[in-house]
């Protein structure tokens, strides 16, 4: 049982949201979605190198100099640094992608991913709160936010994130990394980040 915890919680990993909501914009058979393939190409190399790649590729330096004593960093400290960090790289993207002649509901929720880091950064300062359900209600307000805004028909992929939003937090709350309480509000900070942002400067 462990295993499969283990194996869900790397699977649905925060650092993959990003990729994967955009997927959603372009899968979303809206307006949002039409862009040049060679415009796709370069945001899906910019984002998979900002937001996926950079990001894990620093683990081993927080290892090698200390700032995290293991790769779930446990204590809510040991994140300020690598959320600093990403935070700098998520929003890096988010400029970037800015630049290319795609729809303003893109560039909104790469911005709104930036600023959720930025939140669970200031909050883990103080408290632990889960990044992992925050991707999660990151993605669910994404999806919201599209079918309000644009009139798309993504129940089933409401469905699904519900879904895999219940699976993943029964797995942080299995490997004991967080309490209900830590799951609940990630959840609800990665939801009211994302959907009202998206709404606002879509």
């Amino acid at each position: 049982m462990k295993s499969i915890t283990v194996f869900v919680s790397y699977l649905l990993h925060p650092v993959f949201m990003p990729a994967l909501g955009l997927l959603i914009i372009m899968k979303s058979g809206t307006y949002a979605s039409l862009a040049d393939k060679e415009v796709l190409k370069t945001m899906y190399f910019i984002v998979g190198t900002f937001t996926v790649l950079l990001p894990l590729g620093f683990l081993p330096l927080y290892l090698f100099t200390g700032l995290i004593r293991n790769i779930h960093m446990d204590e809510q400290r040991q994140r300020i640094i690598p959320y600093f960090i990403t935070f700098i790289l998520f929003y890096t993207a988010h400029f970037l992608v800015k630049k290319l002649p795609l729809s303003t509901f893109v560039t909104s929720f790469m911005f709104a991913s930036a600023m959720t880091v930025l939140l669970l950064l200031i909050i883990s300062y103080f408290w632990k709160i889960s990044s992992h359900m925050a991707g999660a209600g990151g993605i669910t307000g994404l999806i919201l936010c599209i079918s309000m805004m644009l009139s798309a028909d993504l129940m089933y992929y409401l469905i699904i994130a519900l879904m895999l939003a219940g699976i993943l937090a029964t797995a942080r709350l299995y490997l004991n990394a967080h309490n209900g309480l830590q799951v609940f509000s990630g959840f609800l900070l990665g939801l009211v980040t994302v959907f009202p942002i998206c709404v606002i400067y879509s």
